[in-house]
């Protein structure tokens, strides 16, 4: 609890970031699809002008390729004999 005035009120935690929510709210409100929500991301990339940024958005696409491979695999999709286009 915490002092509000003269009454005590709850501080709440986040349970998510504010990142998560706002692109929550965006595609939510928006209505995006999966072609408006890739435009995006595009957007995103190319106005990254700072190394540091373009290069923790490359850590972080080539993580998510390696879990959803990883995924495939064990699903019994893919092997990795396969081509990707």
């Amino acid at each position: 609890m915490k002092p509000t005035g003269k009454n005590y009120a709850r501080a709440f935690v986040p349970s998510i970031s504010k990142e998560a929510y706002l692109v929550h709210e965006l595609v939510k409100d928006l209505n995006l699809d999966r072609e408006n929500i890739r435009n995006l991301l595009v957007y995103l990339v190319n106005s990254a002008s700072d190394p540091e940024t373009v290069a923790s958005m490359l850590e972080l696409c080539e993580k998510k390729r390696s879990e959803q491979s990883t995924q495939t695999y064990i699903k019994g999709g893919t092997h990795g004999n396969e081509k990707r286009s």
